[in-house]
Formats: C-alpha cells, sequence, structure tokens
C-alpha cells in the first residue's frame, strides 16, 4: 500500500494492518503539521493514528463515551448506540461475545484508560497499555527469546 493510501486508510478507521515500518518516517512526517502521529504497534501487526490535538471541554456525548469505556475498561456488562457505533469506529472490539478496548483506544486514550483500574497497566517492556498483566505476551516471548539467545553464549 503506498503512503497516500495508508494515510487515507488511517483518517477513515485509526489503524492499517499490517508491516509498514519503513512508511513510518514518511507518515508521520506528513501528518505531523496536522497534530497526527502514526504508532506502530510493539508486536508489528498494525499502525495505529493518534490525535495529538488538544481536547476541549468534554460534552454529555464525551461524557456517555466515556462511561462506555469505563463499563468495558472494568469488564462489565454493557451495551446500545454509543456502544454500536464505538465498535463500527473501531474503538471497542467485540472478540468472542465480550467487549474489549480496541489497540486504537489504548493508543489515543492511554491516560484516561490508566485512570479507570480497570487492569490496565503499562506494559514494562514496551511502554503500552497492557490488560491483565505487565507485560503483553508478545513480548514476554521477545523477552525469553533474547534471554535464551544471550544465555547460549
Amino acid at each position: 500500500m503506498d503512503v497516500p493510501s495508508i494515510i487515507l486508510k488511517l483518517l477513515a478507521d485509526g489503524i492499517v494492518y499490517g508491516e509498514y515500518y519503513e512508511a513510518l518516517g514518511a507518515l508521520n512526517e506528513l501528518l505531523r503539521p496536522i497534530q497526527y502521529e502514526v504508532v506502530r504497534w510493539p508486536d508489528g501487526s498494525c499502525i495505529v493514528l493518534k490525535d495529538n490535538r488538544s481536547l476541549c471541554q468534554p460534552d454529555a456525548r464525551a461524557k456517555e463515551i466515556e462511561e462506555v469505556f469505563r463499563r468495558v475498561a472494568c469488564g462489565m456488562p454493557v451495551s446500545g448506540d454509543v456502544v454500536d457505533a464505538l465498535i463500527r469506529e473501531r474503538w471497542i472490539e467485540n472478540v468472542d461475545g465480550s467487549l474489549l478496548l480496541s489497540k486504537r483506544s489504548l493508543v489515543q486514550h492511554t491516560d484516561f484508560i490508566l485512570g479507570l483500574e480497570g487492569g490496565y497497566v503499562i506494559c514494562d517492556v514496551c511502554g503500552f497499555l497492557s490488560a491483565g498483566g505487565e507485560v503483553h505476551e508478545f513480548c514476554k516471548s521477545l523477552l525469553e527469546k533474547e534471554r535464551g539467545l544471550n544465555g547460549g553464549d
């Protein structure tokens, strides 16, 4: 996929699956002037668009969205039009009937999600949010692989 196509997909969906490591510099150079940043997920499975613009005071709709995020982060049941919209816009994922915060949410709303006390912590290896543990499984396998390589010396 070429850089303009990647940008269009990121602006439309907020996330593009695939390896785009080589394009990160060009993407960020083009998006930085409009205060966006492209972040590569630690396992390299996707890139996520992060909006770095200042946010204004939350309105009633934003407060409703925050409540949905709280409930999802804490594993509480939630449903409704707002949930459906957040799933369509890739902020929440429905994985085998369970609602989870998407990678897009974890990148964009790190501080908010950390404040929810819903079991999300910063991964000790990559610095991205991790659910249910201090290290992502992918990061853990990288550490074990590295230890195995260094242990054989």
